[in-house]
């Protein structure tokens, strides 16, 4: 075949020995609410789908591995058909690895997506009044170490 040895002329580089490196953002920036809470992950859910009018419900568990070990988080989504916005809760340390290591003593991770700033300190301080919430920290997603381990498929 002709035309495939014309491919492999002197007018193509040499790419043996070299490396690439493929890094892949999100779509769209998120902001994430790291949350000291005295409860489980279902009763968090039910006081934000209370406070915030949302339906958050349990999909699959979320599957991290870190080194060499496979570690699952549980998780609930809810995507805002109104607004477009979309809400995801995850436990962020139940078995010792911080699915957020920024945010390893805090219990779960609120992410909110897209998020602007107003909204994000409406929804600190909201979570701040919560009689069982300890502590709150928020980030935006620019600014996540592991935030590929937010994204949902």
């Amino acid at each position: 075949m002709p035309g495939l040895r014309s491919l492999a002329g002197k007018n193509q580089p040499n790419l043996a020995g070299m490396h690439f490196t493929i890094d892949i953002e999100p779509e769209e920036e998120f902001r994430v609410f790291a949350i000291s809470f005295a409860s489980e992950l279902h009763r968090l859910a039910w006081l934000l789908n209370a406070e915030l009018n949302l339906r958050l419900e349990r999909i699959e568990s979320i599957e991290v591995t870190h080194k060499k070990s496979l570690f699952t988080y549980e998780s609930l989504t809810y995507n805002c058909p109104e607004s477009g916005i979309s809400y995801a809760i995850f436990q962020n340390d139940p078995t010792g690895v911080a699915l957020l290591n920024e945010f390893k003593v805090f219990d779960f991770i609120l992410k909110i997506s897209p998020c602007c700033d107003a909204q994000a300190a409406e929804i600190a301080a909201l979570l701040k009044r919560l009689k069982e919430v300890r502590a709150v920290m928020t980030a935006k997603s620019e600014n996540l170490k592991n935030k590929h381990n937010l994204i949902i498929e």
